[in-house]
């Protein structure tokens, strides 16, 4: 079946979506890398960011305007480190551990799932069809592409979730 096998029901259920309000039976699409119900949340953080960034005489046009470095910005990457050395690696009370984690230690930040879970089956993977993901079902149809066309890595569906339980994810018995 092509990859792309679900695109008229996409396009059949855009007006017809999914609002809590609204439609509370309409359809929620699992086929696009987008969250709607973050958007209210997303907006007025945005606002108020940009309203911070004009009041400030350093402007992050580059940073803004331009693909700047690959493997995401200076900024971002300090604020990567210091959130995994606060909160998921924490140094432990009478345990020797390495210092924080630097900028330098994050080796990249991506734009999105797609293309992290793209680079980690290049680096994951060997390219032979014989590496697998497991991922949970419903899936990002995009990942096939993502990770088995490009880098030969294939994307098992085998968890499966319901919007019956809020896609929670948990082990089967």
């Amino acid at each position: 079946e092509p990859l792309t096998s679900y695109f008229k029901a996409f396009v059949d259920s855009q007006p017809d979506l999914f609002d809590p309000d609204t439609n509370p039976n309409g359809y929620l699409t699992m086929c696009v890398a987008e969250n709607r119900s973050m958007e209210a949340m997303l907006e007025a953080r945005t606002r108020q960011i940009l309203a911070d960034m004009s009041s400030t005489e350093s402007f992050p046009s580059r940073e803004l305007f331009t693909y700047g470095k690959f493997s995401g910005t200076d900024t971002l990457k300090a604020a990567v480190a210091g959130a995994v050395s606060t909160f998921l690696a924490p140094p432990l009370d009478g345990m020797e551990t390495a210092s924080e984690f630097t900028p330098e230690d994050v080796i990249a930040v991506t734009n999105g799932c797609g293309p992290a879970m793209n680079l980690i089956s290049f680096c994951l993977g060997d390219g032979d069809g014989r590496d697998c993901f497991l991922s949970t079902k419903p899936l990002y149809p995009v990942f096939l592409l993502d990770c088995g066309k490009e880098a030969g890595v294939r994307v098992v569906p085998s968890v499966q979730t319901s919007m019956e339980t809020s896609f929670e994810i948990s082990r089967s018995v």
